[in-house]
């Protein structure tokens, strides 16, 4: 007979796999470029890329472009501050519940050269400032 607890304890197993398949995966490919904890509960991931203000460009303008479909973390947050100004945020929300997992590997290794890429772009930014000065 059908029981609900085993139903819950399939269920459990089941996201726990994928979340460890793709807590590894970031692991391999993000380590040194993020920074994330291995959530508890849920179906996400949320990282935080190091040297990246805002995420929204990096990924809504080139990241679909090579299908990286992950979530800026300021759809999230409200859209301005107390002071009218638009807010940033350097986070992104992967989900792991009906993303493929044998993609795993490969959407972190995209969104990896993704990241240094952008980086590379607003370290040019900050250095042709400095050159105005």
């Amino acid at each position: 007979m059908f029981s609900f607890r085993r139903h819950v304890e399939n269920i459990e197993s089941f996201y726990k796999r994928r979340r460890d398949l793709c807590h590894a995966a970031a692991t391999k490919h993000l380590t040194g470029l993020c920074e994330w904890s291995l959530p508890d509960g849920g179906m996400f991931l949320w990282i935080k890329v190091d040297g990246v203000e805002d995420t929204w460009d990096m990924i809504m303008e080139e990241g679909l472009k090579r299908d990286i479909m992950l979530v800026p973390g300021k759809v999230f947050v409200p859209n301005v501050d107390g002071e009218g100004s638009k807010l940033t945020s350097p986070y992104l929300r992967a989900s792991y519940s009906i993303a493929d997992e044998d993609k795993f590997d490969e959407a972190f290794r995209r969104l990896a050269q993704l990241i240094r890429e952008e980086r590379e772009k607003q370290a040019n930014k900050v250095r042709g400032i400095l050159l105005l000065f």
